[in-house]
Order: structure tokens, then C-alpha cells, then sequence
């Protein structure tokens, strides 16, 4: 599982350089690109952990906005997990990475 999460004047200024326009809000017309983002992001981790002898395989985003969002996924006890925190110049992004054996 790969969960990448923006606080909103960060996704907006990232917006703002994907569409080259301005946007003061979060909403159906902008949302769909926090889902690019995160598949150039998975594509080209995939990629890298795939050339290390995995099999990740490819797999649609799914987005959600708001605020106080709480994402629960049980991943099973021997689930590792990692949070990932990195400041930019339209303000810092966190990815969460959870890796669980396939059974």
C-alpha cells in the first residue's frame, strides 16, 4: 500500500505547476491530480524495487479530500510500514509505504 498525502496550500502549489493556473481550492476539477502524481511516484519506485527481483504490480489510485480523512487498512502482523516526509518548495508531502508478504 502507498498512501501519499498533502497538506492543501502543498497539493495546491503542485497543482499550480501541473496545470500552469492558479487554484484556491480542492475539488472534483483539480483532485485527479493527486492521482498522477502518485503513479509517477509508484511507477518509478516500482520500477526500481522491480529491478531488485520483486513483482510489484501496476494498480489504479484511489483519492480522497477533505479533512480530518482517516485511512484504516489492516495489513497483518508481519506488515511493515514507513512514513516518508519530505518538504518542497509548495510545502512538505508524506508517503506512507506498507509492505506485507503475499500469501
Amino acid at each position: 500500500t502507498l498512501v501519499l498525502a498533502f497538506p492543501a496550500p502543498a497539493f495546491l502549489g503542485l497543482v499550480d505547476k501541473m496545470l500552469g493556473e492558479k487554484h484556491k481550492t480542492i475539488g472534483p476539477q483539480n483532485a485527479d491530480c493527486a492521482g498522477e502524481i502518485l503513479n509517477i511516484v509508484f511507477g518509478a519506485a516500482r520500477a526500481k524495487i522491480n529491478d531488485r527481483g520483486y513483482d510489484f504490480l501496476p494498480a489504479l489510485p484511489s483519492i480522497a479530500w477533505g479533512n480530518k480523512i482517516r485511512l484504516t487498512q489492516m495489513e497483518g502482523d508481519k506488515a511493515v510500514a514507513t512514513r516518508l516526509e519530505f518538504n518542497t518548495e509548495v510545502g512538505d508531502l508524506f508517503v506512507d509505504v506498507i509492505l506485507s508478504p503475499v500469501t
